[in-house]
């Protein structure tokens, strides 16, 4: 979802040549970088993961290894982003107005973690509250948020697109950032809530301390992902011509895997309970009925 504009198309806009004395580029490599890092937790996470828990779920494992593996072709297409940009086409300023595929690509791949990951939390949502209401609105929010992703995508694919041709969509893109935003705030209080409302499930301080931090954890993400999202709105709105929200936009793909790995990383915090009355933080991919009681939440297949 980025590109340059040329003086031709928006009278506001530098020309190739000009816009490089913007640091866009500096931004757009700085934002990669820091996806690398973000990247380096997310490794970490999801190789602790398997020695954690090796009783979870075939299904979800897969869903574990799947959004590893999005992530690493992420990380794969915005380096080769970079690569084209200040190496291979660097002394070709003009080329540089237009979005190379990798980015395209990288884009595609982004909505996929993002539909990945609110999708857990909506099922989790599900088992935890055993109402479909909320769920079903979350999941719309993260629908409207993918039709509206591969919409753009197709849209910049099928011409050799420039910021030029992304600018009128503009309001589009407001409306799916706004849903994202909406979706993530909604997930993590429904979830502070539900969490909540088990703690008049335990029977000693320790429980309850424990229980909270981890209702503080499911907030603290919830606005961390949703202001992310609002940043590059933001960003997008102010300074379109520039990379500093293209930046932003990179590094969401690793706020939303890491978000979802340290939810599943939660449950070590659980094992040291002396006393566990409900699954608070364990996700079961299986039917309601399917849910047990254990002093150690964890996924069975």
């Amino acid at each position: 979802m980025s590109s340059f504009v040329s003086n031709s198309d928006l009278g506001n806009v530098p020309s190739p040549t000009s816009f490089l004395a913007l640091n866009t580029l500096g931004a757009l490599e700085i934002g990669t970088l820091l996806s690398y890092w973000l990247f380096g937790a997310t490794t970490t996470q999801a190789y602790t993961y398997y020695g954690r828990f090796p009783n979870d779920s075939r299904k979800l494992k897969s869903l574990v290894a799947l959004v590893w593996f999005l992530e690493l072709g992420h990380a794969i297409c915005t380096g080769m982003t970079v690569y084209r940009y200040l190496i291979s086409d660097y002394t070709h300023p003009e080329l540089l107005v237009f979005v190379p595929d990798e980015m395209l690509a990288a884009i595609l791949i982004f909505t996929v973690i993002a539909v990945c990951v609110q999708g857990f939390f909506s099922l989790r949502i599900y088992y935890l509250s055993r109402s479909p209401y909320i769920p079903l609105f979350t999941c719309s929010l993260s629908l409207t948020w993918a039709v509206v992703s591969i919409y753009i995508f197709v849209h910049l694919a099928l011409r050799k697109a420039t910021l030029a041709d992304l600018l009128p969509l503009a309001p589009v893109l407001y409306a799916s950032w706004a849903a994202s935003t909406a979706n993530d705030l909604t997930t993590a209080a429904t979830l502070a809530y539900l969490l909540h409302r088990q703690r008049a499930n335990v029977h000693t301080s320790r429980t309850a301390a424990l229980v909270k931090k981890i209702i503080q954890w499911t907030l603290e993400t919830g606005v961390i992902l949703s202001t992310a999202t609002t940043l590059t709105l933001v960003l997008f709105a102010t300074m379109p011509a520039n990379y500093i929200w293209l930046a932003m936009f990179i590094v969401q793909a690793r706020l939303y895997s890491n978000s979802f790995l340290a939810s599943l990383h939660s449950r070590t915090t659980l094992r040291a309970l002396d006393q566990v009355t409900h699954p608070l933080s364990s996700l079961r991919l299986g039917p309601p009925e399917d849910l047990e009681m254990s002093k150690t939440p964890h996924l069975t297949d």
